[in-house]
Protein backbone atom coordinates (compact mmCIF):
# COMPACT_ATOMS: atom_id res chain seq x y z
CA UNK A 1 0.00 0.00 0.00
CA UNK A 2 0.95 3.46 -0.44
CA UNK A 3 0.61 5.52 2.40
CA UNK A 4 1.67 8.73 1.16
CA UNK A 5 -0.98 9.91 -1.67
CA UNK A 6 -1.76 7.53 -5.37
CA UNK A 7 -5.54 8.18 -4.91
CA UNK A 8 -7.73 9.95 -6.94
CA UNK A 9 -9.23 13.16 -6.21
CA UNK A 10 -13.13 14.28 -7.37
CA UNK A 11 -13.97 17.89 -7.76
CA UNK A 12 -17.01 19.55 -7.78
CA UNK A 13 -16.47 23.10 -9.55
CA UNK A 14 -19.07 25.80 -9.00
CA UNK A 15 -21.51 25.93 -11.77
CA UNK A 16 -20.26 27.82 -15.26
CA UNK A 17 -16.59 26.51 -14.52
CA UNK A 18 -15.44 24.76 -17.44
CA UNK A 19 -11.36 24.00 -16.24
CA UNK A 20 -9.40 24.26 -13.56
CA UNK A 21 -5.69 26.10 -13.90
CA UNK A 22 -3.82 24.83 -16.85
CA UNK A 23 0.01 24.56 -15.58
CA UNK A 24 2.52 24.32 -18.41
CA UNK A 25 5.54 22.14 -18.77
CA UNK A 26 7.98 22.25 -16.29
CA UNK A 27 11.86 21.42 -17.03
CA UNK A 28 10.84 18.19 -14.55
CA UNK A 29 8.28 16.80 -17.23
CA UNK A 30 11.10 17.69 -20.35
CA UNK A 31 9.49 20.91 -21.08
CA UNK A 32 8.69 19.62 -24.58
CA UNK A 33 4.63 20.07 -24.95
CA UNK A 34 2.11 17.86 -23.31
CA UNK A 35 3.78 17.86 -19.99
CA UNK A 36 1.53 20.57 -19.26
CA UNK A 37 -1.83 19.16 -17.04
CA UNK A 38 -5.12 20.94 -15.47
CA UNK A 39 -5.00 21.54 -11.80
CA UNK A 40 -8.09 22.09 -9.63
CA UNK A 41 -8.28 24.23 -7.01
CA UNK A 42 -8.36 22.49 -3.41
CA UNK A 43 -11.73 24.30 -2.56
CA UNK A 44 -12.99 22.21 -5.54
CA UNK A 45 -12.07 18.98 -4.31
CA UNK A 46 -15.37 16.95 -3.44
CA UNK A 47 -13.33 13.69 -2.59
CA UNK A 48 -10.73 11.26 -2.68
CA UNK A 49 -10.46 8.02 -3.67
CA UNK A 50 -7.22 5.91 -1.22
CA UNK A 51 -5.13 4.20 -3.98
CA UNK A 52 -5.05 0.64 -2.21
CA UNK A 53 -4.24 -2.97 -3.71
CA UNK A 54 -6.84 -4.81 -5.23
CA UNK A 55 -8.87 -1.90 -5.74
CA UNK A 56 -10.70 -0.29 -8.68
CA UNK A 57 -12.13 3.07 -9.08
CA UNK A 58 -15.09 3.54 -11.42
CA UNK A 59 -17.09 6.67 -12.08
CA UNK A 60 -17.58 8.57 -15.32
CA UNK A 61 -15.28 10.71 -17.40
CA UNK A 62 -17.21 13.30 -17.18
CA UNK A 63 -16.23 13.91 -13.60
CA UNK A 64 -13.65 16.50 -12.93
CA UNK A 65 -10.66 14.30 -11.24
CA UNK A 66 -7.08 14.21 -11.40
CA UNK A 67 -4.36 11.65 -9.64
CA UNK A 68 -2.85 12.42 -6.89
CA UNK A 69 0.69 11.82 -6.85
CA UNK A 70 2.27 8.99 -5.02
CA UNK A 71 4.54 8.87 -2.64
CA UNK A 72 8.76 8.26 -2.99
CA UNK A 73 8.67 3.92 -3.37
CA UNK A 74 5.58 4.24 -4.37
CA UNK A 75 4.29 2.87 -8.31
CA UNK A 76 0.49 3.09 -9.31
CA UNK A 77 -0.72 1.81 -12.60
CA UNK A 78 -3.61 2.73 -14.11
CA UNK A 79 -5.93 0.71 -16.36
CA UNK A 80 -9.01 2.77 -18.27
CA UNK A 81 -11.11 1.04 -20.26
CA UNK A 82 -14.67 1.85 -21.72
CA UNK A 83 -17.53 -0.48 -21.27
CA UNK A 84 -20.05 -0.78 -23.94
CA UNK A 85 -23.36 -2.33 -23.61
CA UNK A 86 -26.81 -2.26 -25.05
CA UNK A 87 -30.05 -3.46 -23.64
CA UNK A 88 -31.18 -7.24 -24.45
CA UNK A 89 -34.93 -6.37 -23.71
CA UNK A 90 -35.26 -2.84 -24.91
CA UNK A 91 -37.33 -0.35 -23.01
CA UNK A 92 -39.22 2.77 -24.41
CA UNK A 93 -38.02 2.57 -27.76
CA UNK A 94 -40.91 4.10 -29.35
CA UNK A 95 -41.24 7.23 -30.70
CA UNK A 96 -42.40 8.65 -27.88
CA UNK A 97 -39.76 7.10 -25.44
CA UNK A 98 -37.03 8.33 -27.92
CA UNK A 99 -38.32 11.62 -27.35
CA UNK A 100 -39.31 11.50 -23.66
CA UNK A 101 -35.60 10.36 -23.25
CA UNK A 102 -33.90 13.64 -25.55
CA UNK A 103 -35.97 15.77 -23.74
CA UNK A 104 -34.74 14.54 -19.99
CA UNK A 105 -31.44 14.92 -21.74
CA UNK A 106 -32.17 18.28 -22.74
CA UNK A 107 -33.56 19.38 -19.40
CA UNK A 108 -30.87 17.79 -17.65
CA UNK A 109 -28.47 20.19 -19.62
CA UNK A 110 -31.05 23.32 -19.17
CA UNK A 111 -29.86 22.24 -15.54
CA UNK A 112 -26.72 22.28 -15.31
CA UNK A 113 -26.72 25.79 -17.16
CA UNK A 114 -28.57 26.85 -13.95
CA UNK A 115 -31.65 27.60 -16.71
CA UNK A 116 -33.99 26.13 -14.04
CA UNK A 117 -37.07 27.33 -15.42
CA UNK A 118 -36.45 25.52 -19.21
CA UNK A 119 -36.00 22.39 -17.41
CA UNK A 120 -38.81 22.16 -15.50
CA UNK A 121 -40.47 23.04 -18.70
CA UNK A 122 -38.79 19.88 -20.54
CA UNK A 123 -39.18 17.98 -17.71
CA UNK A 124 -43.16 18.49 -17.40
CA UNK A 125 -43.18 18.26 -20.88
CA UNK A 126 -40.92 14.16 -20.83
CA UNK A 127 -43.67 13.38 -18.10
CA UNK A 128 -46.58 14.62 -20.48
CA UNK A 129 -45.36 12.78 -23.24
CA UNK A 130 -44.35 9.17 -21.56
CA UNK A 131 -45.42 9.09 -17.67
CA UNK A 132 -43.82 5.51 -17.82
CA UNK A 133 -40.41 6.74 -18.60
CA UNK A 134 -40.72 9.61 -16.03
CA UNK A 135 -40.98 7.26 -13.60
CA UNK A 136 -38.52 4.92 -14.76
CA UNK A 137 -35.71 8.47 -14.71
CA UNK A 138 -36.99 9.58 -11.19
Amino acid sequence: ACDDGGGTALFAPPPGTTMGKFLPPTDDDGGGGGGGKYRWPEAWRADEAPCSPGTALIFRQDIPHEGVPVGEGCEKILIRTDVMYERRVKVFDDDAGREAYRLHVDAQAAEAREDHMEAMRLYRHCARLSPAYAAFAG
